[in-house]
């Protein structure tokens, strides 16, 4: 199932891909990732179907028109306008979402282009840039990511401020240097998932198979170094 196909991801030069079909590969790729790596895997699906949602804003979708020219000084971030359904995941995922949405684009603060959510946030009018038509594009939002899973409520716009508020105060506690595991796992699954959207179907579940490497256990007398078990033996110690 693939709906609201109309609602992309990706302008037509880059591909034309829905935004629902990338959610999906990129929650499918986050998951396998995060189960591997010992990282909760409920968390790491959750904000991966949330990490691109703001897409859906009808901002974003006229910028993938071919005839697209940004006003000057205009600015829109998908990412901050995702932060607004933060609501949709358990409250010990809220953080954790956070740093996988936040930035796997820009920096949080001092970002090259000061538009990060810290930097944009300072301005005072990020918020009402990122909500704007709210109420007209979230139920389409919401009805993806009903499909993909996530169990959906609507949203109120003071419920959406809330969201917004609680990822900024979480940016403000971290600090500039903390890395994230989190947003390497989103960076990685977006960029795999990108990579991967030509075919039909992702095979996400075979990233990690462990490949059989039984060929190089041959010994054989033609081949002294094959024979040696200790690495003390092949380095003479």
């Amino acid at each position: 199932m693939n709906i609201h196909e109309e609602i992309l991801a990706k302008s037509e030069k880059n591909g034309s891909v829905s935004l629902y079909r990338h959610l999906k590969d990129v929650a499918d790729i986050a998951s396998v990732i995060a189960s591997n790596e010992g990282l909760d895997v409920p968390t790491a699906r959750n904000g991966a179907l949330l990490h691109d949602i703001g897409k859906a804003s009808s901002i974003f979708q006229k910028t993938l028109k071919p005839n697209y020219r940004p006003k000057p000084g205009a600015y829109f971030r998908h990412e901050i306008a995702s932060l607004l359904f933060l609501s949709l995941v358990r409250e010990g995922q809220k953080g954790e979402v956070v740093e996988m949405v936040v930035s796997h684009h820009k920096s949080v603060v001092k970002d090259a282009l000061d538009l990060g959510l810290l930097d944009l946030d300072e301005y005072g009018d990020c918020f009402d840039v990122h909500s704007e038509g709210f109420a007209s594009w979230s139920p389409v939002a919401l009805e993806i990511l009903e499909s993909l899973g996530i169990e959906t409520h609507p949203i109120s716009m003071t419920e959406a401020r809330e969201n917004y508020e609680f990822a900024v105060e979480y940016c403000k506690k971290k600090r500039e240097s903390d890395c994230s595991l989190w947003k390497g796992l989103l960076m990685a699954a977006d960029h795999m998932a990108s990579a991967l959207e030509f075919k039909e179907d992702i095979a996400a579940d075979k990233i990690f198979i462990k490949p059989n490497l039984s060929c190089y256990d041959r010994r054989s007398e033609l081949y002294p170094l094959s024979l040696l078990t200790q690495v003390s033996q092949v380095l003479n110690i």
